[in-house]
């Protein structure tokens, strides 16, 4: 379902010959739908607001047990605040940066207020070390979105007999690069954007 929405997000008014008029951020609520952008409103509301929500989620998620109480606590704080209320976006993000312990502003200017959509090509390459160790070395080039975007997206290291281990890492610049901690063997597979946790385009290319 993440998929099929994350296409339709990316791929609304892009056509063979030339692209329409680009859709509006989430904030503008009703006011995203008009003449010339029918269907926004189910679209941006409900299908990226959904996104939105579940990035949120991801990131409160906790990668060793996969624990999601931190995020069920954030929306039932909200809820329990503003039942019977009106809340406004600015009130939402406000219950955010209490249950992430930080000013959650630049989400909400990337993902709420601003429509940008990044694309992300990733690649590694692993490296053995002394004593049977592997650095994994990562690379990242973030595109389509402005240099000072960012994002915090989980790692899935898959090593041979279905053992894996987690991680987040944070993305910012057109292009990054960062090292996994030191690892006892050579991993399989190392997947950017593990749990489709961010609304994105991924392209796995070669080290160069």
């Amino acid at each position: 379902m993440l998929d099929n929405w994350k296409e339709k997000i990316t791929s609304n008014r892009k056509y063979i010959f030339g692209s329409g008029q680009e859709s509006g951020p989430i904030w503008l609520g009703y006011r995203t739908e008009s003449k010339e952008t029918k269907g926004d409103y189910n679209l941006i509301i409900y299908k990226k607001g959904a996104w939105v929500l579940h990035m949120l989620r991801n990131m409160l998620l906790d990668l060793k047990t996969m624990n999601e109480d931190r995020f069920t606590n954030l929306m039932r704080d909200f809820f329990n605040k503003y039942n019977g209320f009106k809340a406004s976006t600015e009130d939402f993000r406000k219950i955010c940066d209490t249950h992430f312990n930080m000013d959650m502003s630049w989400f909400f200017n990337q993902w709420v207020y601003n429509t940008n959509v990044p694309t992300y090509k990733f690649s590694y390459k692993s490296i053995k070390k002394p004593k049977n160790k592997y650095l994994v070395k990562c690379k990242v080039k973030q595109e389509n979105v402005p240099p000072d975007f960012i994002m915090y997206v989980p790692i899935l290291i898959k090593f041979s007999g279905d053992r894996f281990a987690r991680l987040r890492v944070k993305i910012t610049g057109a292009e990054c690069e960062f090292n996994l901690p030191l690892l006892p063997v050579e991993p399989e597979e190392v997947i950017f954007n593990d749990l489709n946790s961010v609304l994105c385009e991924v392209e796995n290319i070669d080290w160069d």
